[in-house]
């Protein structure tokens, strides 16, 4: 309780400045795309974060997964260097209870849960929404958390304009990207490619990989039709944990790989057809991952695995008389899991997904309300419905929203057929976790800065967890079982607010509890989560310097936290991840950055025996032709 008020003291402390400071707020035109026509910026709810162009800009991150770490105060796992894995928790959920979306479309779900947020490139995004709390009445299962919708970008250039960048920095890493940007009458092109190499800090950690994106719009006399094209091919080094103990690193001797022999090759391919006009936006997409796991070579514990998942979508929203919004969607999903050192192990299994969904937006001047029904159809699960609502209140200087929601996760194929190896097999009899939430904000905007307040409460149900068949029995199979309860309360804090348009703020704060009800140790009652820290922050800053020279900085402070459950296992550290970048735009056309990544040499270990390589570097230059 202590801890508690301690932080809430200091979160205090932030809003005082906020309040009292003599500045002047800096407004962007926003929305979120919630609706077919989006919500606006004065009615957007407060426990949606919107992350634009000029915010990615401040960053020298080279996927969605560093971008989000940099810029949110949620947890995304540091396993190893570029290329390794990153997956985001929202409010210390699991990453499987986060739905991933490009442009409205699914790529995280049944099939493996998760998304690893390396796949997408930096380059391609225009913006990012991030909607906290249970959503599956917008958006279906697997968003027990909230959701993250990635934006691309699209042709805007009524002249043709190629941009390319170069970049070097420590671990011998350096990444070229080639833009083109071209809008003509009613065609629209835009292509883009990029490839990034790394040694890497770390025994087996080197990195390579390439991407491509391309966006042809044709705007046609009933609509705009768009064809959309994002892949990316990654080849990477699997470290593994550090077979030192933790007290043992010095900065050298944790560079020893545990699994020295493995690699991962990783694809990822999403093709889409859009058409999109005043009473209908229809999607049609197909999207491919191919996910090789290949430490055969180990002469102690030979293994790979080869994962082929495939995805068909046709979404569908209709535009109806009222402002009531009818959406048909209709998801396909084909896993072929291949082991190919023991094909008894193989599977190859499948699910499809019809819903029906309801929204109805009530739009006065002052107010926004917005009630959302879904029916889920799914050929293993059956039937769910699922409730929402969004209501925000605008006055002169002040908005209220409360947002509340139902969701539902469904089993990963994995989690139900995961082959029997004697220790661990799946679960095909295990149900869909559940959840409920409630999100209450206060915002406080008038002419001079903006600060939102946003308690929130959410709580989930049969959550899944591994877990011993036979708990009497030490030598018994760990099998996935639906035997969990947890709870997440907290509240969060967003602000932005400048200095005469000189110097560019915006701090957010999470204080987030979250508790587990274990099966098996009811005698402990609600217990602290692992990898749960109660005060997470980030701070960036933008400061424009004489002849126009820009300094950047992004600080985020993470708390103490636990690998296990009720604050047991390994303690790890709090620390402070500072990264400043030093950039200069050269007669319009010619931009070179300088950036310094964790300054104060912090480390940021928020994984047990995962190290970290603390300070590094990066220059680089970006050059802008136009024709």
């Amino acid at each position: 309780m202590k801890k508690i008020l301690k932080y809430q003291n200091v979160l205090m402390y932030y809003i005082n400045i906020l309040l009292f400071s003599s500045l002047t707020f800096c407004k962007e035109e926003i929305f979120i795309s919630v609706i077919k026509e989006g919500i606006k910026e004065q009615f957007i709810p407060s426990n949606a974060i919107i992350i634009t162009q000029k915010d990615i800009e401040k960053t020298s991150a080279k996927n969605l997964g560093e971008l989000l770490d940099m810029l949110t105060v949620y947890d995304l796992s540091h396993y190893s260097g570029l290329g390794s894995e990153k997956s985001l928790r929202l409010r210390n959920s699991t990453s499987n209870q986060v739905l991933v979306l490009i442009n409205g479309i699914p790529i995280s779900g049944p099939a493996k849960g998760s998304f690893n947020l390396s796949l997408i490139p930096v380059e391609v995004i225009e913006k990012i929404e991030i909607l906290s709390g249970s959503s599956s009445g917008l958006y279906g299962a697997n968003a027990v958390a909230g959701v993250i919708n990635i934006i691309t970008k699209t042709s805007s250039k009524i002249h043709p304009e190629v941009y390319s960048c170069f970049s070097y920095g420590s671990f011998n890493t350096y990444g070229t990207t080639a833009e083109f940007d071209y809008v003509k009458d009613a065609y629209g092109i835009k292509i883009l490619a990029s490839g990034i190499h790394s040694d890497g800090w770390r025994e087996n950690s080197k990195y390579d990989s390439i991407s491509g994106y391309g966006k042809f719009s044709k705007q046609t006399l009933y609509g705009k039709v768009d064809f959309e094209i994002l892949t990316k091919d990654s080849k990477s080094g699997i470290p593994g944990i550090s077979p030192l103990p933790m007290e043992q690193w010095d900065g050298e001797k944790e560079k020893q790989a545990s699994t020295p022999y493995a690699l991962e090759y990783d694809n990822f391919s999403l093709f889409s057809l859009n058409f999109n006009n005043k009473l209908i936006t229809s999607k049609l997409s197909y999207d491919i991952r191919k996910l090789i796991y290949d430490n055969s070579k180990d002469p102690l514990w030979p293994e790979k695995t080869d994962s082929n998942l495939n995805t068909i979508n046709f979404l569908n929203e209709i535009a109806l008389p009222y402002k009531i919004y009818v959406s048909l969607n209709y998801t396909y999903t084909l896993l072929n899991q291949q082991y190919p050192l023991n094909s008894n192990h193989n599977f190859k299994k499948d699910v499809s997904n019809l819903s029906l969904g309801l929204k109805k937006e009530l739009n006065f001047e002052s107010f926004n309300f917005i009630p959302i029904f879904r029916w889920d159809s799914n050929s293993i699960f059956g039937n769910k419905v699922s409730p929402q609502l969004i209501f925000v209140y605008g006055l002169k200087n002040l908005k209220f929203t409360l947002t509340a929601g139902t969701s539902w996760r469904a089993p990963t194929f994995l989690d139900l057929y995961w082959p029997d190896q004697i220790w661990a097999k799946g679960n095909p009899d295990l149900k869909p976790e559940d959840s409920y939430s409630l999100d209450f904000a206060f915002e406080f905007k008038p002419e001079k800065f903006r600060v939102s307040i946003n308690p929130f409460y959410r709580y989930i149900r049969n959550q899944i967890r591994w877990y011993p068949e036979n708990p009497q029995d030490m030598f018994s199979a760990w099998i996935p079982s639906n035997v969990d309860e947890t709870v997440a309360q907290g509240v969060e804090i967003n602000s932005e607010f400048s200095v005469r348009n000189i110097f560019i703020n915006k701090v957010s704060v999470l204080l987030c509890d979250n508790r587990i009800k274990k099966k098996g140790e009811e005698d402990k009652g609600w217990q602290k989560q692992a990898y749960s820290p109660l005060v997470s922050a980030v701070y960036n800053f933008e400061v424009l310097l004489p002849y126009s020279f820009k300094l950047a900085n992004v600080i985020k402070y993470v708390d103490s936290q636990y690998s296990r459950d009720s604050e047991s296992g390994t303690k790890l550290k709090s620390f402070i991840l500072w990264d400043i970048k030093f950039s200069k735009n050269i007669f319009n056309f010619l931009d070179l950055y300088l950036q310094a990544k964790d300054v104060l040499d912090q480390k940021g270990v928020n994984r047990e025996a995962y190290p970290q390589p603390g300070r590094s570097y990066e220059c680089g230059f970006c050059l802008n032709v136009k024709f």
